[in-house]
């Protein structure tokens, strides 16, 4: 996709240049005419131009993703937050095994810090969901962003997602920052499975399975927003 940005572009400059020298001396680009030369390299040029266009906001939406997917390997190779989920697994593991989480510990190797594979669905806007009147929905002063994402553990004990380390900006700078409860109560009028540690947000993520989930964050309107988490530069445009 990007060799044909390219490609286009190359076109493009071509039929600027063609245009500028066709205009001055048409003869020197062997056309009888200006008319000719509007015929021969405007019609192409804003072809190409149209053309480029969905091609390049493709081109930016995989490179976004790509940023999204470094973001998370960055939260997650922190040392203080690997050491913390690493430590709350093999308390469950303890509590459910009846094993000394501390033994468990020192006789597992230890390895680099784990990470997740996150890849962003899609998004929309809402003002309400659910049903209010029996406490299963929730209505924004604002509007909300809800972003759908697929969140893979891929270390190789389970895992909690850092869903708060998340918020999105506006083109001001204006920051917004994760709703769990509207999350939860999103959660409760969209899932299937009423398992409580799906629904508000501290379930272990598994090693190796794909899990979609989502997050809420409420705004003022619809509009381009940017997706961030805490401790990195890198953000990605919700537009």
């Amino acid at each position: 996709m990007e060799t044909l940005l390219n490609f286009l572009h190359a076109v493009m400059v071509i039929a600027i240049a063609a245009l500028i020298v066709g205009l001055i001396a048409p003869t020197r680009i062997y056309c009888k005419s200006r008319k000719y030369v509007a015929i021969y390299f405007g019609i192409p040029l804003v072809l190409c131009y149209f053309i480029s266009k969905p091609v390049s906001n493709k081109v930016e939406r995989q490179k976004a993703q790509k940023d999204f997917e470094q973001m998370l390997q960055e939260i997650t190779e922190d040392p203080e937050k690997d050491a913390y989920y690493r430590k709350k697994a093999y308390e469950l593991y303890s509590e459910h095994c009846g094993k000394s989480s501390q033994a468990t510990e020192k006789t597992k190797p230890q390895k680099k810090a784990a990470d997740f594979s996150c890849t962003l669905k899609d998004f929309s806007f809402r003002k309400s969901f659910g049903d209010s009147h029996y406490g299963l929905g929730s209505t924004a002063d604002g509007i909300y962003l809800i972003v759908n994402i697929s969140i893979k553990n891929l270390s190789d004990v389970p895992r909690r997602f850092p869903f708060n380390d998340f918020y999105v900006t506006d083109t001001n700078g204006a920051r917004y920052t994760f709703q769990d409860h509207a999350t939860y109560l999103f959660r409760t009028s969209s899932f299937t499975d009423w398992d409580f540690e799906k629904l508000d947000g501290t379930r272990m993520f598994q090693p190796n399975v794909s899990t979609r989930d989502c997050m809420l964050f409420e705004v003022p309107q619809r509009g381009a927003y940017y997706l961030n988490v805490a401790g990195s530069p890198t953000a990605v445009i919700l537009e």
